[in-house]
Formats: C-alpha cells, sequence, structure tokens
C-alpha cells in the first residue's frame, strides 16, 4: 500500500484516565529505577516475520544518575542503537500506564519516529479484549501508512504486556498458531512472556482446549511475582 507524504503525526491513543492525570502533579515523586529494570536485555530482535521489536521502557535524561553506565537505556540511546542494527523503527507504542519515565512526543520529535501511548494497567489482569482492539488499531494504521517500517513496543520491562499485546496480534492478523506467536516472541525478547496468568488468558481466548504451556519463571520473576504468576 502507498505511504502517505507524512507519515507523522500517528493516532496517539490515551485512555480517559489521562484526563484528570495532567492536574495531580502539585507534589514531586523520587525518581526510581523500575524494580529488575536491568535483569533484563535493553532491546531484542524482530520478532519472527512480523515488524515487531520489543524492549524495556527507555528512562529520560533524571534518571541517569541513577543508572550504571552500561545499563543506561535513555530514548535517545535507543533512537541510536536501533538504527546501527538496521531496524529501522518508525513507531514506538508505549504501553505503561505512566508517563514518568520519558515523554515520548517530545523524546522522538526530532527523529522520524512516530510514538503513541496506550495506557494499560500490568498487575491485576491481562490486557482486556479493547487493548487489544486499540494496539491492533495503531498497528494496522501504520502498516496502511508506512511500507518499510518496524514498530517497538515496550511496557515497563518489555515482557508481559508487550508480549501479550504483540503475540494476539500475530495469532489474530499473521496466521500464527499460539504456540508459534509465543515461541517468536521467547526467540526475540528472552526470556519472553512469563507472567503466567497472562500466558493461560492467551490460551482461554486462542486455544480453548488446550493446556497452557508455562515457562519456569527467572530468578528475578520468581521473587517478583510469587503467587501472584497464576
Amino acid at each position: 500500500m502507498a505511504a502517505a507524504t507524512d507519515h507523522r503525526p500517528v493516532q496517539k491513543t490515551t485512555p480517559f484516565t489521562d484526563r484528570g492525570a495532567r492536574h495531580k502533579k502539585s507534589k514531586k515523586k523520587k525518581v526510581s529505577i523500575p524494580d529488575n529494570w536491568a535483569d533484563v536485555p535493553k532491546m531484542g530482535s524482530r520478532v519472527a516475520s512480523s515488524r515487531f521489536v520489543a524492549l524495556r521502557v527507555p528512562l529520560d535524561d533524571k534518571y541517569t544518575h541513577l543508572t550504571p553506565s552500561r545499563e543506561r537505556w535513555t530514548p535517545a540511546i535507543f533512537v541510536q542503537d536501533q538504527a546501527s542494527m538496521g531496524y529501522n523503527i518508525r513507531l514506538v507504542i508505549d504501553l505503561t500506564n505512566t508517563s514518568k519515565y520519558y515523554e515520548g512526543e517530545t523524546e522522538f520529535a526530532e527523529s522520524p519516529i512516530e510514538y503513541a501511548k496506550l495506557r494499560i494497567e500490568g498487575f491485576k489482569s491481562a490486557p482486556r479484549l479493547h487493548d487489544v482492539e486499540q494496539f491492533a488499531a495503531i498497528v494496522d494504521d501504520f502498516v496502511s501508512r508506512v511500507p518499510d517500517g518496524n514498530i517497538a513496543v515496550h511496557c515497563t520491562h518489555g515482557l508481559n504486556r508487550t508480549g501479550f499485546l504483540i503475540v494476539s496480534y500475530l495469532v489474530e492478523r499473521c496466521d500464527f498458531t499460539l504456540q508459534e506467536a509465543l515461541q517468536a516472541f521467547s526467540d526475540a525478547r528472552p526470556p519472553g512472556l512469563i507472567k503466567h496468568m497472562y500466558i493461560e488468558e492467551l490460551y482461554r481466548r486462542f486455544a480453548p482446549g488446550e493446556t497452557p504451556m508455562l515457562p519456569e519463571l527467572p530468578g528475578w520473576a520468581a521473587a517478583k511475582y510469587g503467587a501472584r504468576a497464576h
């Protein structure tokens, strides 16, 4: 499909919950690195034949003094690294349920990378059907306009919310089986989608009747999720 002359701006999906959030900044919160952020790789490879690349959330300059140089991962470093690796990222989809880590519209303004915000809560339950539909709509819109660019997706760690939505898209739009999609994501973004209740929900949606194949949790994740893994 033909690309539009101007690829900007992409649809920016901001749920209604954002409206009040902007007026609740009377107190400054202490800046801290997300738990286990450094336990996962900065960025994965392209997921199979898709356009997706998963990564952990970049942290802007206010986090620099807290980050060892080898782990530093700012939006600017992401832009440089993806270019040097030949990923040709043209869209970032940010799934974090906050704007405290970086301001995407500002950080990517001088680059050819578009930015879309889709706030998804990550602790209590798997992404809702509506979340999956919104994600697919953002991706479909981009693909229809930009025939040769790839899509970076991140939540906090780039594993669970990210994996759930990418896997759902691969099954619904790209004719992957659920097992093929889970394996493709795991291969490209180790250790893959590891939150058991997310995997169980994917089986309920896409492979009812099959027994979920649940991965062994890495040490840091076992400590983080514990009983919540289910």
